[in-house]
């Protein structure tokens, strides 16, 4: 009896054993993972089409009728001529301007006028000499403008002092070598590029130094 029960345990035995090896040999079920495919970016289609270009029309200034106000317009050649009458200056400066330049004066006379009466009084006002019946003439056959003034308290006891004429150019009668006549001083030369003639006459034989002029003995 003791003997068939321990057969039917061993047997009991084999099959757990059997039982355990088939659950160890067993593979476990692998997931398979799907095989991934790379989605292509998603491109713009690029055109080929050239695109219209547009071109604006263009602009056009309108031209000016008048002299430009601000422009500084430089003589070819200018005249001083200066007479002395008692105690008084008779002033005129001959301006001679190229074909182009002169059309440009004319076409605001009055403005330009204005200017070169103004400028000049203002010279004189700094030397404490008066300006007096200024105007400004326009002499078309040569290209001219001429400045013709007065110029009262420029006598000083005997002498006649030249200062409001000579510092502004740098002049001096002596050392710019002023050429004395028996009655007149004379000067021909270049300031600031433009050829310059000067001539100052007096009613009797004169003297002179750097600055004035007097009767001579």
């Amino acid at each position: 009896m003791i003997k068939i029960k321990f057969m039917a345990i061993c047997t009991i035995l084999v099959v757990l054993c059997m039982c355990v090896e088939e659950e160890t040999e067993t593979p476990s079920p692998t997931t398979t993972l799907a095989p991934t495919t790379a989605k292509p970016l998603a491109t713009t289609p690029i055109s080929t089409t050239p695109k219209p270009t547009t071109t604006s029309p263009p602009t056009t200034t309108p031209v000016s009728t008048e002299a430009p106000e601000n422009v500084t317009i430089s003589e070819l050649r200018r005249v001083i001529e200066i007479k002395a009458e008692g105690e008084v200056l008779h002033y005129q400066r001959e301006s001679f301007w190229s074909n182009e330049e002169f059309c440009e004066l004319l076409k605001s006379k009055e403005n330009f006028e204005l200017k070169e009466i103004d400028s000049f009084k203002e010279t004189l006002e700094r030397y404490n000499r008066d300006l007096v019946n200024p105007k400004v003439e326009f002499d078309e056959s040569k290209n001219s403008t001429t400045l013709i003034c007065d110029i009262e308290d420029a006598k000083e006891g005997s002498w006649f002092d030249f200062d409001w004429l000579l510092r502004p150019y740098g002049l001096d009668f002596l050392d710019s070598n002023f050429e004395r006549k028996e009655k007149e001083l004379y000067w021909k030369g270049e300031i600031d590029g433009v050829e310059t003639i000067i001539s100052i006459k007096f009613p009797y034989p004169i003297s002179n130094c750097h600055e004035h002029v007097w009767p001579a003995k």
